[in-house]
């Protein structure tokens, strides 16, 4: 009988301990998405119009952008390339753009 439970208690033992790593995963998972939909829901909320040489964002979130960075960007409109351009001394960079603050060059 003493044998009986002994391998019972191991089975038990090595059940728990997966279901403890599988929740543990999971969590870690969740954690993560969590976070990529927290950013996803600010980056909607960022809006940029570029119009020739000139561009311009503007924060509508309630969390501060760290860095915002205007850079080179090519774009294909109805197959035709449309071009973008800053030079790298033109490109602009801002720190702690703050919610609802417009920023551009």
């Amino acid at each position: 009988m003493s044998d009986y439970w002994n391998a019972a208690s191991a089975i038990a033992t090595t059940a728990a301990t997966g279901v403890a790593l599988w929740l543990g995963w999971h969590e870690v998972k969740m954690r993560n998405k969590d976070e990529t939909d927290r950013q996803a829901a600010q980056a909607r909320m960022v809006v940029s119009v570029i119009d020739g040489n000139r561009g311009e964002v503007v924060n509508h979130s309630s969390e501060p952008l760290l860095e915002l960075r205007i850079i080179r960007a090519d774009a294909d409109v109805n197959g035709q390339p449309i071009a973008v351009r800053w030079s790298e001394e033109d490109q602009r960079i801002f720190r702690n753009v703050s919610a609802g603050q417009v920023h551009g060059p």
